[in-house]
């Protein structure tokens, strides 16, 4: 129940969106959205400015009218999905949000400055910078807003430091907004967006896999700070991209470093994957492995093919990270893994296998933002987790980072909350 209008007022306009049921006073100048109507993934547009809701959760984010627990009618943004806000010339210099009664936070923004807490109804939450597009998610937590009031410079060209400017000026650097206007093979681009990291194979540490709204996008190179895990959120690195072995992929990549966090969403299959679904991660729940399939190549790392079927349709899994996996044919796993392409053809490139029903690493990543890289448990959420050895000795009881590379090679046990897991060093 967003609804946007746009008039001129001097040579800054404004658009003005509202829930139904809190009509501002602005005249004929705005507009409503209907409660139940709020379709998350579509763009609302009245005059030049577009906003896209992406539902990146399981939450149910929706215009809601007024009931019991919500004396009046609001926009329930709910943790974990995403808003971007874009006009197609010029620049934006202020949003404005009113807060409504149960909000717990305010938006966070890619780029510019967010003030205020986002937690009393009839507070307005503002944003000020200069950017012609603006992505907002709600990781701090939900967000409840009645209105929403864009200005903007039909005119203006975007000035903040984090907009996006290539630093060289080199005009050969085209600069964008979403992974999948990065498109054109041999042209370099400068991605300005907010994309997240969901994997970074332990066995390849050379291979990164981001998602935006937009799509998923395969990074390269031998030289990608090693510091960068799933669950980063990047921005305003530049890149080439390239095809090899018809799979579209970003090299010579530069200017790349963490800029926030974010959960890690992996969708469950539900279907034959397809080509269009190249460079993006999905959940096989408890998958029956072949009886009379050779497994060796997964069990001792090497790049060989395993033929499983997906919904009627045969598929190659291929281990091209070389990861180690402990499976046996005939037996049943949840498998994570990412669509990848070789000579037009669909493989599955394994990044995990559990046993079916056990709590995958990257499900742990969501419950409680631990996870484990390059022999360091990372505790982004700092919660209590001990570190136990497989004789059962407790080898750490904290609620920081442990870095384990003074401890000896062998498996370890990760438990924090409900949750367990295992890891091999």
């Amino acid at each position: 129940m967003l609804l946007m209008c746009v008039y001129a007022q001097a040579i800054t306009e404004r658009a003005v969106y509202y829930v139904e049921g809190n009509t501002p006073d602005v005249g004929n100048s705005s507009y409503e959205f209907p409660i139940g109507e709020l379709n998350f993934g579509s763009a609302y547009e009245c005059g030049p400015v577009s906003v896209v809701f992406t539902k990146v959760s399981t939450s149910t984010s929706q215009c809601a009218a007024a009931d019991g627990y919500n004396p009046e009618a609001a926009l329930r943004w709910y943790k974990g999905d995403k808003m971007q806000v874009s006009v197609a010339n010029g620049a934006i210099s202020r949003i404005e949000w009113r807060i409504a009664a149960s909000s717990k936070a305010a938006p966070v923004a890619s780029v510019g400055t967010v003030d205020g807490e986002g937690t009393t109804a009839g507070e307005v939450v503002v944003w000020t910078g200069s950017a012609s597009s603006i992505d907002f998610d709600s990781s701090a937590g939900q967000v409840r807003f009645t209105q929403m009031i864009v200005e903007y410079d039909a005119d203006g060209t975007p000035t903040d430091p984090t907009d996006p400017v290539d630093p060289s000026d080199d005009p050969s650097v085209m600069v964008v907004y979403s992974l999948m206007e990065m498109n054109t093979e041999g042209t370099t681009y400068r991605y300005m967006g907010s994309a997240t990291i969901v994997a970074r194979p332990a066995s390849d540490t050379r291979h990164i896999f981001v998602v935006d709204e937009s799509g998923a996008h395969h990074l390269y190179g031998t030289n990608l700070p090693a510091e960068l895990k799933a669950g980063d959120v990047i921005s305003g690195f530049k890149a080439t991209m390239t095809v090899y072995n018809s799979l579209p992929e970003m090299i010579d990549v530069s200017d790349i470093a963490a800029v926030g966090s974010a959960g890690v969403n992996i969708p469950e299959v539900t279907g034959a994957p397809a080509p269009n679904e190249v460079n993006r991660l999905f959940l096989l729940k408890n998958f029956t492995i072949p009886a009379n399939a050779d497994v060796s190549s997964l069990v001792n790392g090497q790049a060989q093919n395993v033929n499983i079927e997906i919904a009627g349709q045969t598929f190659v899994l291929r281990n091209q990270f070389k990861g180690k996996f402990e499976v046996t044919a005939g037996e049943a796993y949840d498998i994570i893994f990412v669509v990848y392409l070789f000579n037009d053809a669909i493989q599955l490139v394994p990044l995990e296998i559990a046993p079916a029903g056990s709590l995958t690493a990257l499900q742990m990543i969501e419950s409680t933002g631990i996870r484990y890289f390059n022999n360091v448990v990372y505790n982004q959420n700092n919660v209590r987790m001990q570190v136990i050895s497989a004789t059962g000795h407790i080898v750490a009881d904290t609620t920081e980072d442990f870095d384990m590379n003074g401890l000896a090679c062998g498996v370890y046990m990760v438990r924090a909350k409900n949750f367990v897991l295992k890891i091999v060093k």
